[in-house]
């Protein structure tokens, strides 16, 4: 897109549906990503990843420091809102959207009131985050629970007894703050068409949610069925539901309607998909946090602590010593100082033990000829070592694999009885093959004689046609 100046609208990586036309709604991201390695390589993609990490849990930890006004409980929440999201920080689009998600949700939850500036500022990010990745919708979801919250909040609460039903209802129509948010709302909404497919973009959102659904693991339901991959918050996320639970159901401060529904709304996501796991942990964070401090025991902890003059004697200190400890690690994740950290399954770029560098760079140096089948886990990575020299069988794009060839795909991934006639119609010369996910396939393809062994390590197969 770079050398082109044009938006890439088809594909150019697979062999099996090349030029196929899609919406390519993260293209400002890609170009991003894609400037960064031109102008740093690798190393400053990892520094603009620590950043754009760095600014989201910042101001995390800002809103949940302003609801609390307590050092130790605000440490407790955002630790309880980073372990939920630790399988989402991978280098990829996606993070250009968290910094701009947080932000939306810190000032809604914050400010009483939404200013003129405020709209303004909205709108703009809106209209780089309708570009940047397609979560956009969670902007839209989130103005209207604060619509509907605050309406329900005023309804009830500010109701006089001798009021009936319409005159509740006309006075909310009087409310200026539910003008600006409905106002925000539609605003929102059109400022999402800024953007090179229009109302194609909500389609692309539907079809990619939808299919993504059926394909891939980080968007099926979340359970807990092992300790590895996508599951691993499930058990967070479980112990998250219970702390919540406990933490509400003895808590002294009456619920409004905009944290009920923030809460239920992305606790329902949250089971729908594990990739949701990562918002419900930033929303739920600050709102679990504020009810904690009204706990009858913590209350008085927190209220003989401001007598006795402790917050303000420690909060300084040691939330300097915290951000210091925060830096620190951060810093040790950087590129230049990767290969001293402390923790060795850290100081690789890309883990060895699960992601084929070795096979691509078998590949590339072998140069094997053909049409390649490949785990479709391993496809970005493939992409990003072998291309344009090799394309792939299919890569992580799932929503955009057309049916038949996605049927196919798992017939072979699976090893079941069709697969070397399905090798035999892709006309595929040689196959790369994970040993975690392609067992089955491994074994029936070893045994075959029309094909050998070409390459094997700890992370996976080759083999080739004879």
């Amino acid at each position: 897109m770079i050398e082109k100046g044009a938006i890439l609208r088809h594909d150019l990586f697979t062999h099996t549906f090349y030029g196929l036309k899609y919406v390519n709604s993260g293209w400002l991201s890609q170009i991003l990503l894609a400037f960064c390695e031109k102008m740093g390589g690798l190393k400053l993609l990892i520094l603009l990843r620590t950043a754009l990490l760095l600014l989201t849990i910042g101001i995390i930890y800002h809103l949940i420091g302003t609801q609390t006004k307590h050092y130790k409980i605000t440490l407790i929440f955002f630790v309880f809102a980073v372990a939920l999201v630790l399988t989402n920080w991978d280098l990829r689009p996606q993070l250009f959207a968290l910094p701009i998600f947080v932000f939306f949700y810190s000032h809604l939850y914050r400010k009483k009131k939404i200013t003129n500036s405020s709209i303004l500022l909205f709108s703009l990010l809106m209209i780089l985050w309708v570009n940047l990745h397609n979560s956009f919708p969670l902007a839209i979801i989130m103005a209207g629970i604060f619509l509907l919250g605050k309406a329900g909040d005023e309804y009830h609460n500010n109701a006089r007894y001798y009021d009936n039903k319409i005159e509740r209802i006309k006075r909310l129509t009087g409310d200026s703050r539910l003008r600006r948010l409905l106002f925000l709302l539609i605003i929102l909404t059109l400022v999402t068409l800024i953007n090179p497919y229009g109302i194609n973009i909500w389609k692309d959102v539907w079809v990619n949610s939808s299919m993504s659904a059926a394909r891939s693991a980080e968007w099926r339901q979340t359970i807990m069925n092992d300790f590895s991959g996508y599951y691993i918050p499930g058990y967070f996320f479980i112990v998250s539901v219970v702390l919540a639970s406990i933490i509400l159901i003895y808590s002294k401060r009456k619920i409004t309607f905009t944290d009920a529904l923030l809460l239920l709304a992305f606790l329902f996501a949250s089971f729908k998909a594990v990739r949701m796991l990562l918002w419900w942990g930033i929303v739920s964070a600050p709102i679990l946090a504020v009810h904690f401090c009204s706990i009858e025991p913590v209350r008085e902890r927190i209220s003989g602590e401001k007598n006795e003059g402790e917050p303000e004697s420690e909060c300084l200190p040691l939330n300097i010593l915290f951000f210091i400890v925060l830096l620190l690690t951060a810093t040790s994740f950087l590129p230049w100082l990767r290969p001293f950290n402390p923790i060795k399954n850290a100081r690789n770029f890309f883990d060895p033990r699960t992601e084929p560098v070795a096979i691509a760079n078998y590949i590339k140096k072998e140069g094997l000829k053909g049409n390649m089948f490949n785990d479709i886990n391993w496809g970005s990575y493939l992409i990003w070592k072998l291309w344009p020299e090799y394309k792939v069988f299919a890569d992580n794009r799932l929503h955009l694999i057309p049916e038949e060839i996605w049927k196919d795909y798992i017939d072979v991934h699976c090893g079941l009885a069709d697969w070397e006639k399905i090798l035999n119609k892709y006309k595929i010369s040689f196959v790369v093959l994970s040993k975690e996910d392609n067992k089955r396939t491994i074994e029936f393809i070893g045994e075959n004689p029309g094909w050998q062994k070409a390459y094997e390590d700890k992370v996976g197969t080759i083999f080739v046609r004879k």
